[in-house]
């Protein structure tokens, strides 16, 4: 085919072999997508309940790009989160406080309902004390 033309625009026509990337800041950033106020730091509108649209579908949203593009940055960041944890617990004693009633244990205790991202909650609040190691 000698190329394409999306949605009638003529400024979306491409030509054969042409690359097409998506620069997700600028989705981020459309004002028919997240309204007016598109450019103002709101992290609620991506809960789930934000980026549903009224019709059911999700909108899009794309924190660390996709594919090839993804973020430069993540595994530098994961590996320095790592270190500052190792850090942390090389100079810290954490413990569960005494004074505090704590769930007893099983996997009750965890909500699984947000599995997938990783980490499994608490499904109360766990007090705990930290003090620098001597």
């Amino acid at each position: 085919e000698d190329g394409v033309t999306i949605n009638g625009y003529p400024q979306f026509q491409f030509n054969k072999g042409d690359k097409v990337i998506c620069q997700a800041r600028s989705v981020h950033l459309d004002q028919e997508i997240y309204g007016a106020d598109a450019a103002v730091f709101k992290p609620e509108r991506f809960l789930d309940s934000g980026i549903v649209t009224e019709g059911g579908s999700r909108k899009p949203f794309l924190p660390f790009g996709g594919g090839v593009s993804q973020c430069e940055g993540r595994h530098y960041a994961a590996k320095g989160s790592k270190f500052v944890l190792a850090l942390f617990l090389l100079h810290f004693d954490i413990k569960l406080d005494p004074a505090y009633e704590h769930a007893k244990s099983g996997t009750a205790l965890l909500d699984k309902t947000r599995i997938g991202t990783g980490i499994m909650h608490p499904t109360k609040p766990t007090h705990i004390l930290v003090s620098k190691r001597k």
